[in-house]
C-alpha cells in the first residue's frame, strides 16, 4: 500500500511517497531546502514547478518552501542582536540550506523524516543554535507535516515558522480562484480587496489577474479551501498559525497560501515566540487533495 522510495532530479536526491492505494505522491527535495517539490493524486500535479530554479542554487520561487526563522523581509534585510547586525533575506534561512534524510517508514503510511541543524553559514544570518525535524507522511489523499522546532543553543530564541506553497492553477484562462476561510481581518490592496475588513467564514474569489500585493490574513482558523474548478485543495494547520498570506505575481500560474505563525516584524521587535535552550516547540500542518 505504501512505499517509499528514491529518485534523483540533476545531482539532487529525491524521496518519494507514494500510496498505492490512492494512488498520490509527494516528493521531498532534502538538498534543495528540505523542499516538498512535487505533490500529486492519480497523475495530477498539485504544486507548481519550475525544473531551472528547482536545480539551482537560487532561492526557491516554486513548490513549498520552508520559512524559518522569519516570514517576510525584515527591513534593509537587517536582524539586530545584543548590539550585533546580521544580514538575513526574506523568508529567513532554512529554506536556502541542505537538509538531511535521517529516516524512512512505510509502515503506517509514507514516510520520511528530515532535518537540518544550525551550521557555520546559518550563523552567519541568525546567531543560534537550533535544530528543526519535519516528519512528511503521506495517507491517502493527505500529507501531514510534523515540525519540532529545537534550541539546542544557551540563550532564548526568538522565531517564527511557516510554508510557501506554490499551488498551480490550470486553465489560466478562465482561472476563477475560490478560497473559503475563516479570520478576524484580513488586509488587501485598495482593489478589488478593500483595504481592511472581517472575512469571518467567507467565500473570497479572487479573479484571473488576481490582487497585487497579495492579502494579509490574520486570526486564521484551519482550514482553507481552495478551489478552482474541479480541482480544490484543503490546507489545514494547527493554531499556532494565525497568519495566512494569499500571494502570487503570475497568477495564471500559481497561488500561494501560507500559513505563518508571525511576521519577520515580531522577531525583530522582540513579540515572537521565545524558545529556552534544550526546549522544543511542535506545530503540524497538512495539505489534502481532491
Amino acid at each position: 500500500m505504501y512505499k517509499v522510495t528514491q529518485d534523483h532530479a540533476g545531482d539532487r536526491l529525491q524521496v518519494v511517497l507514494q500510496d498505492d492505494v490512492a494512488k498520490s505522491q509527494a516528493i521531498l527535495t532534502p538538498s534543495r531546502g528540505g523542499m516538498l517539490t512535487g505533490l500529486q493524486l492519480q497523475g495530477r500535479e498539485y504544486l507548481y514547478g519550475d525544473p531551472e530554479n528547482l536545480l539551482s542554487d537560487e532561492r526557491p520561487r516554486c513548490a513549498m518552501p520552508v520559512l524559518f526563522p522569519i516570514c517576510g523581509p525584515l527591513p534593509n534585510d537587517t536582524f539586530t542582536w545584543n548590539q550585533k547586525r546580521y544580514t538575513i533575506g526574506i523568508h529567513g534561512v532554512a529554506h536556502l540550506l541542505p537538509w538531511e534524510l535521517v529516516a524512512t517508514s512505510a509502515a503506517d503510511g509514507a514516510e520520511a523524516v528530515l532535518q537540518l541543524a544550525a551550521n557555520e553559514k546559518s550563523l552567519t544570518a541568525f546567531p543560534f543554535a537550533f535544530e528543526l525535524t519535519f516528519r512528511y507522511r503521506l495517507q491517502g489523499r493527505r500529507l501531514r507535516v510534523r515540525q519540532a522546532y529545537a534550541n539546542t543553543g544557551t540563550e532564548a530564541m526568538p522565531f517564527v515558522y511557516g510554508f510557501h506553497p506554490y499551488f498551480i492553477v490550470e486553465n489560466a484562462a478562465a482561472a476563477q480562484m475560490d478560497l473559503k476561510m475563516s479570520a478576524a481581518r484580513y488586509f488587501g490592496p485598495a482593489s478589488p480587496i478593500p483595504a481592511e475588513r472581517p472575512v469571518l467564514d467567507s467565500l473570497l474569489s479572487l479573479p484571473a489577474q488576481g490582487p497585487e500585493g497579495g492579502i494579509f490574513c490574520q486570526g486564521v482558523r484551519s482550514p482553507v479551501v481552495m478551489t478552482q474548478g474541479s480541482r480544490q485543495i484543503t490546507m489545514g494547520f494547527d493554531s499556532s498559525f494565525s497568519t495566512v498570506v494569499i500571494w502570487s505575481n503570475r497568477y495564471d500560474k500559481y497561488l500561494c497560501v501560507e500559513p505563518w505563525s508571525g511576521t519577520a516584524a515580531d522577531v525583530s521587535a522582540g513579540t515572537a515566540l521565545q524558545l529556552l535552550p534544550g526546549e522544543t516547540w511542535h506545530a503540524e500542518c497538512w495539505i489534502e487533495m481532491g
